[in-house]
């Protein structure tokens, strides 16, 4: 199966768009049990002076890349929620 892919070009700070699209999203957003722990760890441990912040970045771009046009109502559902959440 061919899934196609395409480039993103962010134009907004990382920091801001992290906060925009995944904090502020955060009570809506629920996890497959597949998810890693290192990812889910990235994303919990998300600051603005992180070392390590792919994972809440790239889930900041796969957010608003399926929000787009849809006025940010979309609510990403699976199976693992978790008590706390990104700082």
């Amino acid at each position: 199966m061919k899934i196609p892919c395409k480039g993103i070009f962010p134009t907004k700070n990382k920091h801001l768009r992290i906060v925009d699209a995944v904090k502020t999203r955060w009570p809506n957003i629920r996890f497959s049990h597949r998810v890693s722990d290192a990812f889910m760890r990235q994303v919990f441990d998300y600051s603005e002076l992180a070392r390590h912040d792919d994972a809440p970045d790239s889930l900041a771009g796969l957010i608003n890349e399926l929000t787009r046009g849809m006025g940010g109502g979309i609510m990403l559902t699976g199976a693992r929620e978790f008590a706390s959440g990104p700082r």
